[in-house]
């Protein structure tokens, strides 16, 4: 059972619909990191996952904008997660 003070850390291409996470680090080497920063996935940020299919590309909410990324990006995405949003 986890404490409340654990974070439970996932690639957001594992991040079921309806959930909220916030970001914790963009992997990748320079253009992949590049990529996140210029969409807004920047430590810090708070997201929604809107579409996770567990294939193909993902939707979610970043700085009050849908965003699709492609799945090769989403998996080095690694977020904290929060829950489903109410």
């Amino acid at each position: 059972m986890l404490s409340p003070n654990q974070e439970i850390l996932i690639a957001l291409g594992e991040l079921p619909p309806g959930e909220i996470a916030v970001i914790k680090t963009c992997g990748g080497g320079r253009g992949s990191m590049g990529r996140c920063l210029s969409l807004g996935f920047t430590p810090g940020s708070v997201i929604k996952m809107l579409e996770n299919y567990r294939r193909g590309p993902v939707l979610v909410r970043v700085h009050d904008t849908e965003v699709a990324i492609g799945r090769q990006l989403a998996e080095k995405i690694i977020v904290i997660r929060k829950g489903a949003s109410s």
